[in-house]
């Protein structure tokens, strides 16, 4: 008889033996998959790729689920990597639609940085937007009251909105970042933007084109910047720029602007507090920083002006 150990020498159980080889086989196909993902994100960087018919009937629906009633409508569809590993997903001539087909914005171009992970998941979560190419009137009525409406053009059915004051119309922003599928959404940037201002008031209008804005969102802290070029019909360009900072859902939010080489006319036109400087015939740069309260009354503000040479002509 032999004196080995009968436990050593009895036959591995085949249960243990498939499940080893499962998980073998598991591994093989993660790091295989790995790989070949590694491999496609290095080819694709840089390098914009038509998408297949099916993802973008993915990204469509993904999208229809994210904003709620609205959807989304896109005419070309590029997938692209630049500079990392995050994908993105390049959209011309976008539409968002609401339940019953009209228009609520439109874009040239749109931009998506997605999560990696996310999308491998079949999520469909921004991180990141960015629009290129739109057109907006902003319009200021008798009694105050703003009208923002706009798209790829300014026809008269161009979808709108409407608010007591323009802070509030800023305040609407909110509703949006605050949609379900937008929840992971840190950067949005807007370029190339041609804005048209008109006070029916005085019977006036501006153009700001080329301009650019951005909105960053770092938890419940929304930041809003811009950087604007006015065009009111003179020889010269005006600059303007703006900032502003809230909390989602409260009213109380702070504000700045910085303004360069703008006609004071302009300036007592588009802000109330300042219909004093109308008696100026002179370029004024300067700067203003103001705070809404908890209730949406703006308090006092803090103003710095530099007044270029001119007269005084009441």
């Amino acid at each position: 008889m032999s004196s080995a150990d009968p436990i050593s020498d009895a036959p591995e159980p085949r249960k243990t033996r498939v499940l080893r080889k499962r998980t073998f086989v598991s591994l093989l196909f993660s790091l295989t998959f790995a790989a070949v993902l590694g491999a496609a994100v290095y080819v694709l960087v840089g390098r914009p790729v038509v998408a297949p018919a099916w993802l973008r009937d993915r990204i469509e629906l993904r999208a229809g689920e994210a904003l709620g009633a609205a959807s989304l409508r896109f005419d070309e569809l590029d997938l692209m990597v630049e500079d990392s590993t995050k994908p993105r997903v390049r959209m011309t001539n976008v539409q968002v639609l609401n339940d019953e087909g009209a228009e609520i914005v439109a874009f040239s171009e749109m931009r998506v940085g997605l999560s990696l992970a996310g999308l491998i998941q079949g999520a469909f979560r921004p991180t990141e937007i960015g629009v290129t190419g739109i057109f907006a009137q902003l319009r200021r009525e008798v009694d105050g009251s703003v009208v923002l409406s706009g798209g790829l053009d300014l026809t008269p059915n161009a979808p709108s909105q409407e608010a007591a004051t323009l802070g509030q119309l800023i305040e609407r922003i909110d509703d949006l970042i605050t949609v379900p599928g937008l929840s992971a959404l840190r950067v949005a940037d807007v370029r190339a933007l041609t804005l048209r201002i008109e006070d029916v008031r005085s019977d006036r209008a501006w153009t700001i084109d080329g301009g650019r804005m951005r909105l960053t969102r770092d938890g419940d802290e929304v930041r809003i910047t811009s950087d604007l070029a006015l065009l009111s019909g003179g020889q010269g360009v005006a600059t303007l720029e703006a900032n502003y900072e809230s909390r989602i859902g409260a009213s109380a939010a702070t504000f700045g602007v910085l303004v360069n080489d703008v006609a004071a006319g302009d300036i007592a036109t588009l802000a109330p507090a300042f219909a004093w400087l109308e008696v100026l015939r002179a370029p004024i740069s300067g700067a203003v920083r103001g705070v809404f309260g908890v209730d949406g009354t703006l308090a006092p503000i803090n103003v710095a002006l530099n007044i270029g040479a001119g007269v005084i002509q009441p």
